[in-house]
């Protein structure tokens, strides 16, 4: 019912990574596509928006934001490291922003893969590639 009828239906929203629920694992794609969908509509959502629905927006509609969606003392610490490596386009847009909110927009919507540099699960390092040091 529309919002005259004077019932307001209110719900999480989040984003998550379970290919089920869309395409891929990663939930940087995810957010990039959840940005061009809603654009798509002539809704515009900021990159902080997308962060915050990828990380503790997520955490907020499994109800698991006590132990998970932030890197706050005492949560599970779960988190990539990003470097666009030797992907020119996706190095100039980030020397080239000149507020967080122009990086972190770069970092999604020029994300691709080969731009995991590590991931850690719980704190732990899981994975990292073979790029040396000296070239993050």
């Amino acid at each position: 019912k529309g919002l005259g009828s004077g019932i307001i239906i209110v719900c999480r929203v989040g984003l998550g990574s379970d290919v089920a629920g869309g395409y891929t694992y990663s939930i940087i794609e995810n957010a990039r596509l959840a940005h061009v969908l809603q654009k798509l509509e002539g809704n515009y959502v900021s990159p902080e928006r997308l962060l915050y629905h990828a990380t503790l927006g997520g955490a907020i509609v499994l109800r698991d934001e006590e132990r998970t969606g932030s890197l706050d003392v005492g949560k599970q610490a779960d988190f990539v490291v990003l470097s666009p490596g030797e992907d020119q386009v996706a190095r100039a847009a980030l020397d080239d922003a000149t507020t967080p909110s122009e990086t972190l927009r770069s970092l999604i919507m020029l994300h691709d893969r080969s731009h995991v540099r590590a991931t850690f699960i719980d704190g732990q390092l899981a994975y990292s590639s073979s790029e040396s040091p000296s070239a993050r």
